[in-house]
């Protein structure tokens, strides 16, 4: 009879443990949008346009998938394809937001000087900071730095963006 209590005790406390976790783990939103970003660094400065996804999976921590296309200048192009991890610490009334970054991705740079051409595709990883703002319950800014470490192409990002809130 022990043994019988003591199972129904025991499956009575992982049920109630996992309809909480399970009810935790669908409470964020899910986001999309657009970023402006500013690579540099102390010889090179390039300007780009992103896309991003967000999802909110818990309450405060949210994963976002990006890619930014930044524009070509001397006789460079390339992209970045990162996903970032934000831990979003809410305040005023949840209008405003400061997170930290941190994110691993790809950094993709093709180099064309009409005689040669080189490509490389470059493991990246970026740790910063940024902030939100919500203007209405769907509609956000952002400014947001990072710090792109990419092997021979360390750099800062700014990025401004706008995300759309569903």
């Amino acid at each position: 009879m022990k043994r019988l209590a003591l199972k129904i005790l025991l499956m009575s406390v992982i049920t109630v443990s996992f309809s909480n976790f399970a009810n935790a783990q669908f409470k964020g939103r899910q986001g999309g949008g657009i970023n402006f970003e500013i690579g540099a660094n102390s010889d090179y400065t390039n300007y780009g346009i992103g896309f991003k996804y967000q999802w909110e999976f818990v309450d405060h921590m949210r994963l976002e998938p990006s890619m930014t296309f930044f524009f070509k200048k001397d006789n460079l192009s390339s992209w970045d394809m990162t996903v970032n991890y934000h831990y979003l610490f809410t305040m005023a009334d949840n209008k405003f937001s400061l997170y930290p970054i941190v994110g691993l991705g790809m950094t993709h740079m093709n180099i064309d000087t009409g005689s040669a051409n080189s490509v490389d595709n470059l493991f990246a990883f970026n740790f910063g900071g940024g902030a939100e703002y919500l203007l209405t319950d769907d509609l956000s800014l952002c400014f947001e730095y990072k710090y792109r470490l990419v092997d021979n192409w360390n750099r800062s990002h700014f990025t401004f963006g706008v995300a759309y809130k569903f």
